[in-house]
C-alpha cells in the first residue's frame, strides 16, 4: 500500500528533523495492576498472566516495609477483602 500524498509529506519533514518512523507496538499490558473492588474495603490486583501455567504469591503492606502474606493463587487476580476505609496499601 503506498502512502498519500499527507503522509509522505510528514515522513520527509521527520526525517529531516533527524529522526525515524516506526509503527506503534500498541497497548501493552501492565505486569502487575491493583485496582479498587467492587465494594468498599476490597482490592481487585491482576498481573500479566505467562504461558505457562504457574502460581502467584500476593502481599501487601501499608507502609512499604512490613509484608502480609496473602493466600496464593493458581489465576494471575484476585480479590482482597478485609481493608480498611482511608489507608494507603501496597501490593505487590
Amino acid at each position: 500500500m503506498g502512502q498519500s500524498s499527507g503522509e509522505f509529506i510528514f515522513v520527509n519533514v521527520i526525517a529531516g528533523a533527524g529522526m525515524s518512523v516506526q509503527r506503534s507496538s500498541g497497548y501493552a499490558k501492565a505486569e502487575f495492576e491493583a485496582k479498587q473492588g467492587p465494594v468498599a474495603g476490597t482490592a481487585r490486583l491482576v498481573a500479566k498472566a505467562p504461558t505457562v501455567r504457574s502460581s502467584y504469591d500476593w502481599q501487601q503492606s501499608t507502609d512499604g516495609i512490613a509484608w502480609d502474606d496473602l493466600e496464593r493463587t493458581v489465576q494471575a487476580d484476585t480479590e482482597v477483602v478485609g481493608l480498611a476505609a482511608g489507608t494507603r496499601y501496597l501490593f505487590r
